[in-house]
């Protein structure tokens, strides 16, 4: 699903009657429930984030370029030890984000996406 509102909340958590964690994101247009979210919140001087993502450090299962201190994360090494399948979404269109993709293949990652609006940016 792709959809155009505005993000108000997003909530990552398990469910009481399920054992995998899933996201609830709050729009301007509704509640959406899902095991994967992708936000394209775009281009500019400084990220556009929802709170949950603006923080210095990243939350389990996201984070924004700018707040990488160890990639992967830990949770996604210690999969990669363990000899477990790992997937990991990429978006963005620059050359950071074609860095980070090649990035997790060469520590392991089993399957990268790399999401992209257009062709890739060099410069």
């Amino acid at each position: 699903m792709v959809s155009s509102e505005t993000v108000l909340d997003i909530d990552y958590r398990s469910s009481v009657m399920d054992t995998q964690p899933y996201f609830t994101v709050t729009t301007n247009k509704g509640v959406h429930h899902a095991l994967t979210v992708v936000l394209a919140v775009g281009a500019g001087n400084a990220p556009s984030l929802p709170a949950e993502l603006s923080l210095s450090e990243p939350t389990q299962g996201a984070c924004h370029a700018f707040h990488i201190s160890t990639f992967p994360s830990h949770q996604v090494q210690a999969k990669i030890a363990a000899k477990k399948p790992t997937n990991i979404v990429v978006i963005g269109g620059g050359l950071t984000s074609a860095q980070l993709s090649d990035l997790a293949i060469k520590h392991g990652v089993s399957k990268v996406w790399h999401l992209m609006r257009g062709p890739l940016k060099s410069q």
